[in-house]
């Protein structure tokens, strides 16, 4: 059985999304006959909410679990939370816990030489592409995003120059890596995914709400996700929730690592008088499937105003909301419309503009017959988007 090690600076468990598409991936992988082994960063402070590694597999709803590795590393990241900045202080205490831990794996990749890497850690490319090539092990790296820097820019030019294949999660990432000059031998676009336990029907609404104890009358909005990130445009939906004048409940699913981000939605929230937003905090990634099915509508109100959020995400929310049949009410952004046709799979609305998304919702609101409508397309759209066809389309790239 071949064997591949994946590398990802996560810590496990974890209440962020990058945790959900690694363990996914890794389980997709498996189910093509590899033996994969997962290294993720050994972290002396963890989140109380994620829970215990020894329920990782009920908690993501993992049916296999990659060999999970936990390096040791350099871990002061709790400081930079609560630092609450993006100034020099914190990128340092992230770059020392980052390069830490690329240099402990690589270690552990020379000793166990896998017959492939996969990583989301370009460094790791850059510093130790050539000497894994040497030793016979191929480098598979995904990128989400592309550094706004020229120095950044050299580095990701140096990784990508010692991979045998590059993915990134969406075309506008790679048309902007074409036109930056750094287009790879071997480059293949593969959005995220959603898992099969979200196309699995769990039960009638009125049973889904009493179970997760969420309202039981009248219509619910929900919104899945991390609150830590502006350009996920929470704070948007919650002012189209008073456009609405609270015509329907609005359920925020997700928690943030910084308190503070919390905080201020939830300041807005008393300031604008709203008296049907209920935050749940984070869930485990099991339970979030149910939540998704009790909705009547799923919103993605991602910001314009950023280049990731508008040219390069591709949000795991999108397709688990499509695979969930529910409709699905989202922002015209390029990367959204990837995958959504406005008015065939979903209704979209300007960016950054809380009363377009308030008309969105309150369309599908007023008119069953579309929402079932826009709910079975955009179920049908999500089957083409799976861990597993995914993993098929990552191993093409080395056969």
């Amino acid at each position: 059985m071949e064997r591949w090690a994946y590398v990802a600076n996560i810590r496990l468990p974890s209440e962020r999304a990058d945790a959900v598409q690694v363990l996914n991936q890794c389980q997709a992988l498996m189910e093509t006959g590899l033996e994969v082994t997962l290294y993720c960063a050994w972290r002396l402070f963890k989140s109380p909410e994620a829970g215990r590694m020894a329920d990782l597999r009920a908690a993501f709803g993992l049916e296999r679990c990659p060999k999970i590795i936990q390096v040791p590393c350099l871990d002061l990241t709790r400081l930079a939370d609560r630092l609450d900045d993006e100034g020099l202080p914190a990128r340092l205490i992230f770059l020392l816990q980052h390069l830490s831990f690329l240099l402990v794996c690589l270690g552990f990749l020379v000793l166990t030489r896998p017959a492939a890497v996969y990583t989301r850690e370009i460094h790791l490319a850059w510093a130790g592409g050539g000497f894994l090539k040497r030793l016979g092990v191929r480098l598979l790296v995904e990128l989400h995003n592309l550094p706004g820097s020229p120095r950044g820019l050299s580095l990701l030019k140096g990784g990508l120059r010692r991979s045998d294949g590059v993915v990134v999660i969406s075309r506008g990432l790679a048309e902007d890596l074409r036109a930056a000059g750094l287009t790879p031998p071997r480059l293949v676009v593969a959005p995220d995914a959603a898992a099969e336990v979200f196309f699995r029907p769990l039960g009638s609404k009125r049973k889904l709400r009493e179970e997760l104890g969420l309202p039981p009358e009248g219509p619910v909005l929900v919104y899945t996700g991390g609150l830590y990130y502006a350009w996920k445009g929470v704070a948007d939906l919650i002012r189209a929730q008073a456009e609405m004048r609270e015509r329907a409940w609005l359920v925020i699913v997700g928690g943030s690592p910084l308190r503070s981000s919390l905080d201020r939605l939830e300041e807005l929230v008393a300031e604008l008088g709203l008296k049907k937003v209920l935050f749940t905090g984070w869930v485990p990634p099991s339970a979030v499937p149910g939540h998704l099915q009790a909705a009547d509508v799923l919103v993605l109100p991602n910001s314009g105003r950023s280049r990731i959020s508008r040219r390069y995400t591709s949000p795991l929310k999108l397709f688990e909301y499509l695979a969930s049949g529910r409709p699905v009410a989202a922002t015209d952004l390029e990367s959204v419309r990837e995958v959504l046709d406005p008015g065939t799979n979903a209704l979209l609305a300007r960016p950054d503009d809380p009363p377009a998304l308030a008309r969105a919702v309150e369309t599908i609101l007023d008119d069953p017959d579309l929402a079932q409508r826009l709910a079975r397309a955009g179920q049908e759209t999500a089957r083409a988007f799976t861990w597993s066809k995914r993993a098929e389309t990552i191993r093409a790239l080395l056969r």
